[in-house]
């Protein structure tokens, strides 16, 4: 009997542990946000970068680009009607972070695809609330 509880009490814990490790949680990327859901997506579509030299230049394109948000590490322009996109990331030469180029090219692909986590910046005033997706009318 014991020998029975024992398989049973294994088979729960395998079972929980493999329930677990296919949660949505697999989907949190290194850049720590979670893939919500597709905007739209753009596969063929027009690219560019805007490298910026250091914090000033960094926060006076954030300013215009990205108003009021608070944390930023790289951020696009997103420009669906025309299938173009302008990411500005950080220049190497002044500080490495090439995780936020997949972040942002991820962006310009599926647009806005992490809406709750900007809602919640919002709700605790890191974020304006419903940014406006820029130069959409384009």
């Amino acid at each position: 009997m014991e020998s029975r509880i024992k398989q049973i009490i294994c088979s729960v814990i395998f079972t929980t542990l493999l329930i677990a490790g296919c949660s949505d949680s697999s989907q949190v990327g290194k850049d720590g946000y979670k893939f919500e859901n597709k905007e739209y997506e753009k596969l063929d579509l027009e690219i560019s970068f805007v490298l910026l030299q250091d914090q000033a230049e960094f926060n006076e394109q954030a300013k215009i680009w990205a108003p009021g948000v608070d944390g930023l590490q790289a951020f696009s322009r997103l420009q669906p009607k025309v299938n173009r996109c302008i990411i500005y990331i950080k220049d190497p030469d002044w500080k490495y972070e090439p995780e936020w180029i997949g972040h942002e090219v991820s962006h310009c692909v599926w647009g806005r695809w992490h809406e709750k986590i900007n809602a919640k910046q919002a709700s605790e005033g890191h974020r304006p609330e419903n940014l406006p997706l820029p130069d959409s009318s384009l």
